[in-house]
């Protein structure tokens, strides 16, 4: 069996770092692989983590046109015993896993149908860490549905990957919106 050149080494090397997500760009040259220290692993928060004060009046339009995208802004204070953490202070390993986030769902205005329209997946984010007692301004950028009509446009906040906060007990802002 022939063994590997000494040449080849590093580009083997390389191309393992590749092949696994990293680039080898990411290793500093002047510090050993050993000494880089491992990515956040995501916490989920207990039980406890999960509460929520919705702080004055949020900055949502009362009418809005079909399909227009608008910002919702709301202020938030932590009522919770735990540190909220913002995307780039979460899990590095999944962009936002482990962050405590803003999201929306409509609902009609008539009964309890909940509409499934395009990009549920924004979210508003923390912009540093919000600890016990702390508030802060969050803005999601919403879509309006493409039904005019009466709705209600539910605001909640999320910890990615882990739960929405009104499953955990915690309210939810609701407010009314005529979409023309």
């Amino acid at each position: 069996m022939k063994k590997t050149a000494p040449a080849l080494f590093p580009l083997l090397v390389a191309v393992a770092l590749t092949a696994c997500g990293r680039r080898p760009e990411a290793v500093p040259p002047d510090r050993p692989p050993s000494t880089i220290p491992p990515a956040p692993k995501m916490k989920p928060l207990p039980d406890t983590g999960f509460k929520v004060e919705w702080v004055g009046r949020p900055d949502i339009p009362a009418t809005v046109p079909v399909r227009k995208t608008f910002p919702a802004i709301v202020t938030v204070k932590n009522t919770s015993d735990q540190v909220w953490l913002d995307p780039k202070n979460s899990d590095a390993t999944n962009y936002a896993a482990g962050a405590v986030r803003l999201g929306y769902r409509w609902w009609k205005a008539s009964g309890a149908t909940t509409l499934s329209i395009g990009n549920g997946e924004a979210r508003g984010d923390l912009l540093e860490p919000l600890p016990p007692g702390a508030s802060a301004s969050l803005t999601v950028q919403v879509a309006a549905p493409a039904e005019p009509g009466d709705y209600q446009l539910q605001l909640d906040l999320c910890q990615e990957w882990v739960s929405w906060f009104e499953p955990k007990g915690a309210a939810t802002l609701v407010v009314p919106v005529k979409v023309k």
